[in-house]
């Protein structure tokens, strides 16, 4: 839509399947990237993705007339989602989510300790290649719900863990279903993580940060 809300362009993808968008973002150009799950098969305009079991996860780029530039799908044989996705300023596209089981986002494999495991990664933005990867988990549920960058290309991400989790630093530690804040260089280097919690469930869906460098 323009700034005014009128229609600009719209497309539909899908399958037979169960296929979920969860965030969007675009860069300096306009172009629009997504992240979700989808089920069986789907096209995005550039041939059919199939699914290597269960969720796989989707990230597609288009212009920023609706054209279709690329798409990317990874998973493995298990339940993997895409929840979370943002754009750097140098145009490179950060992501994050669920897997399960081994997967690859064009490095070495990433392979879950049990159950859900949180990962994170970094995609060119010009053709979707692999720029870096990580996986964080233990036995139990562990997921990432979103992510943002700020100036420095410096990386945010959030979520939830049960137990306990290293998410690159000192081991966070819980009791239950735990939020989790944790910051990365635009390398993928560990620089802090908290964990914020009590004996209920805490989940944390988004986050964001501002000019100065304060997470929200």
């Amino acid at each position: 839509y323009s700034a005014a809300g009128v229609h600009q362009w719209s497309k539909r993808f899908g399958g037979s399947g169960n296929d979920t968008g969860m965030a969007i973002s675009t860069d300096s150009a306009g172009n629009v990237y997504i992240i979700g799950s989808f089920e069986q098969t789907i096209d995005f305009g550039g041939g059919s993705l199939t699914s290597s079991g269960m969720r796989d996860i989707f990230v597609a780029k288009f212009s920023a007339t609706g054209a279709f530039v690329w798409a990317k799908k990874f998973g493995s044989t298990g339940d993997d989602v895409g929840y979370g996705l943002t754009v750097d300023s140098a145009g490179d596209v950060v992501i994050s989510g669920k897997i399960q089981n081994s997967v690859s986002f064009g490095g070495t494999a990433l392979t879950s300790a049990g159950g859900d495991d949180i990962f994170l990664a970094k995609l060119s933005g010009a053709n979707g290649s692999h720029v870096w990867s990580k996986s964080f988990g233990n036995t139990s549920g562990d997921v990432s719900l979103s992510v943002a960058v700020d100036a420095g290309r410096n990386v945010y991400m959030t979520g939830y863990f049960t137990g306990s989790v290293n998410l690159g630093g000192a081991l966070l530690s819980g009791s239950g279903l735990d939020v989790f804040v944790a910051k990365y260089d635009s390398a993928g280097t560990h620089q802090w993580s908290k964990r914020f919690g009590g004996f209920d469930t805490q989940i944390s869906n988004s986050v964001a940060v501002n000019s100065t460098g304060e997470v929200s």
